[in-house]
């Protein structure tokens, strides 16, 4: 299981985070990816960096917009 976060820069190896947006499961039968998109479009709104795997599982699970 994945969990899906937003954190600042040059603390994400340190296991600190701001909130928790959500998260995906493989392995689960239907790969269940959960996500609040109300807080999602508040941090894009703030300007956030979205990693390219997220970007993927966005685009692949959720409707397809261009972040």
């Amino acid at each position: 299981v994945y969990d899906i976060i937003v954190t600042f820069k040059d603390k994400r190896n340190r296991g600190r985070f701001i909130e928790k947006l959500g998260f995906f499961n493989p392995n689960f039968s239907e790969r269940l990816f959960i996500i609040n998109s109300a807080r999602l479009a508040f941090w894009i709104s703030r300007g956030v960096f979205i990693n390219t795997t997220v970007k993927k599982y966005l685009v692949k699970f959720l409707v397809k917009k261009n972040y």
